[in-house]
């Protein structure tokens, strides 16, 4: 993907999608007044975040990364809880249900996987995710997961 999916939808929607190395800049602005004001991991889990034109989730992908490397501070048998209470603050809202979708599915594969694709400019390096890999949940937290997420 080069930040459109057709000229169309660009004319008809004005859709556009913000590059990697973006949306972990406008992020890293908001994790560091939370470090300053000495927000705890599970503080920085219960943040509610609102993406209004969340298109396929490149900022609900970076939000959910970052949730979940705090998930993993917790202890073992808090973090599935926390996974749970991570994806329940965290909201997409897009016009294109196919982009919903889309960022429904990214975010799963991102839970699951540990890794997505991303949108990055050309002179840009991609930068790692940093929740340490997929999470092994139990066949409920699964469920839970994904019915909150859908």
């Amino acid at each position: 993907m080069d930040g459109i999916k057709s000229k169309a939808r660009v004319k008809e929607h004005g859709e556009v999608f913000t590059p990697d190395s973006i949306v972990n800049d406008m992020l890293s602005l908001i994790d560091n007044e939370l470090r300053e004001e000495g927000v705890t991991p599970i503080q920085y889990i219960g943040k509610t975040y609102l993406e209004p034109a969340c298109g396929n989730g490149n900022f609900l992908i970076r939000i959910l990364d970052r949730k979940l490397a705090a998930v993993r501070l917790l202890e073992k048998e808090k973090q599935e809880t926390g996974l749970v209470h991570a994806v329940s603050s965290i909201y997409g809202i897009d016009i294109q249900a196919d982009n919903v979708e889309e960022s429904i599915e990214r975010m799963l594969d991102l839970i699951k996987v540990g890794n997505v694709d991303i949108l990055e400019l050309k002179d840009k390096e991609k930068r790692p995710f940093y929740n340490g890999g997929g999470f092994n949940m139990s066949p409920e937290t699964e469920k839970v997961v994904e019915f909150i997420l859908r």
